[in-house]
């Protein structure tokens, strides 16, 4: 089980459109030096897999749908899995820790 440590964002929210390209911004890049520093590394996972995470955010607010994505993005930048579109299933939970916000993950190879 990794535990990555912060407040995930979402990935439609923080991303630009300039001159027909999509653009990340600072909080996006900064979220995801974070994670690949704080994540474990293991040799990737190749094949089909399945995604098991808890998220935990600052409020309820928060759409658990918006951090998936950008959840799966990190995993793939820190080179835990080779490309997201082997992801066959994701179990998913929300939660709410204020004071602790994090992203816990399992991915479980088929």
């Amino acid at each position: 089980m990794e535990v990555i440590q912060g407040n995930i964002p979402a990935k439609s929210n923080n991303y630009r459109l300039s001159r027909g390209r999509m653009f990340k911004d600072a909080r996006v890049k900064r979220y995801e030096k974070s994670f690949a520093l704080q994540c474990r590394k293991n040799k990737p996972v190749r094949g089909e897999f399945r995604l098991e995470t808890t998220v935990y955010f600052r409020n309820a607010k928060s759409d658990l749908d918006n951090a998936l994505k950008t959840l799966l993005d990190c995993i793939e930048k820190a080179g835990l899995i080779t490309n997201d579109n082997k992801c066959y299933e994701i179990i998913a939970k929300k939660q709410v820790d204020a004071k602790k916000p994090r992203v816990e993950f399992e991915i479980i190879e088929l």
